[in-house]
């Protein structure tokens, strides 16, 4: 199953409130696999996402535990952005996920580094478990045959590169010293 927040319509002041810092990650893992019908997760966190992957016991009661979970450390008022999927729903998305499909920039290369990332270090810790383990690098073998044999991620596949694009268009910026502020 999946419980997740993401950039759909989501103010940003809510996902920078979505984190973990490394030091936090191993004590956030610990308490997310105390609850009952959590026996493995992965959790993936970037700038435009927060999601939790899990498998366990009982799915729906899994689904309502995880996001009290996330309101419990979050505050009550991201309720009206979490999505949760079961697992048919949750297997569509983790492949949309990972192929960049579902990204603001369609075809960007850094979630799939981002997912291996989060999975890396949840196998190494043995939070995964062994139903939701060879799912996810299954994910990522898809994902990494997705962009060796389609043009996904031909073009301006980030957000930056879009930007100065746009920008250049507008004003010419060769020869021009450039500063970005802001996020």
């Amino acid at each position: 199953a999946n419980v997740r927040v993401t950039h759909n319509e989501v103010p940003q002041e809510i996902l920078d409130r979505l984190s973990i810092t490394k030091s936090q990650m191993t004590g956030f893992y610990n308490n997310l696999l105390a609850l009952p019908n959590v026996e493995g997760a992965l959790v993936l966190q970037t700038c435009n996402r927060f999601e939790i992957y899990f498998t366990g016991k009982d799915e729906e009661p899994g689904i309502s535990e995880v996001k009290k979970f996330m309101l419990d450390r979050y505050g009550a008022d991201i309720s009206k952005y979490m999505i949760s999927a079961s697992y048919v729903d949750t297997l569509r998305h983790l492949f949309q996920v990972v192929s960049s499909i579902d990204s603001l920039m369609v075809g960007e290369n850094q979630i799939l580094a981002q997912v291996r990332e989060s999975y890396e270090f949840a196998k190494d810790n043995n939070f995964t478990g062994r139903i939701l383990d060879p799912i996810v690098q299954k994910s990522l073998f898809i994902g990494k045959r997705i962009r060796s044999e389609t043009k996904i991620s031909n073009g301006k596949v980030s957000i930056s590169s879009a930007a100065v694009d746009l920008a250049n268009k507008h004003t010419p910026l060769s020869g021009k010293n450039v500063m970005i502020i802001g996020t």
